[in-house]
């Protein structure tokens, strides 16, 4: 990886860096800030979900829900109730164990899901280099391309 052009904003708090990668054809822009955001952009699923929200599935786990039923996407209550609680304070809220922990079988399924659910064909997603061997697969699948960003990027400084 190398830094090409370095940029320095006048009046502004922030040093804005081109980086390229060292694996792949990339050019991104890397900003250092020390502005604060106040909440993240809210994820919204893919456009390949719509009129997925009717359906025979969707209203069994909601029954199972309402009856306190278990079945086998939701999770062993005693399990999400843990994990609620352990990453309650982790990530400064309070998760709701059958909302907001998902239960699965694996890394894998997971990933795919994700991806699938919340990326559209054109989108462009960042894989961080090194990277697992299903992130860029994944991506292509969901038709999207993916945008490689070094895990530590070249200081144009030298101590």
């Amino acid at each position: 990886m190398q830094v090409l052009n370095p940029v320095k904003s006048v009046g502004i708090a922030f040093a804005t860096y081109v980086i390229q990668s060292t694996s792949h054809k990339t050019v991104l822009p890397i900003i250092s800030s020390n502005r604060k955001y106040s909440k993240m952009s809210k994820l919204k699923g893919a456009d390949r979900l719509k009129g997925t929200e009717k359906n025979v599935w969707v209203e069994f786990g909601k029954l199972a829900v309402d009856y306190k039923a278990l079945n086998l996407g939701q999770g062993h209550p005693r399990l999400v109730n843990v994990l609620a609680k352990l990453y309650s304070p982790l990530i400064g809220r309070t998760l709701d164990p059958m909302n907001n922990v998902t239960v699965s079988v694996g890394a894998y399924g997971v990933l795919f899901c994700a991806v699938q659910g919340l990326v559209n064909p054109g989108d462009e997603v960042v894989i961080v280099e090194p990277y697992f061997d299903c992130y860029e697969p994944m991506v292509k699948v969901a038709g999207a391309t993916p945008k490689y960003v070094p895990l530590r990027p070249v200081s144009i400084y030298k101590y």
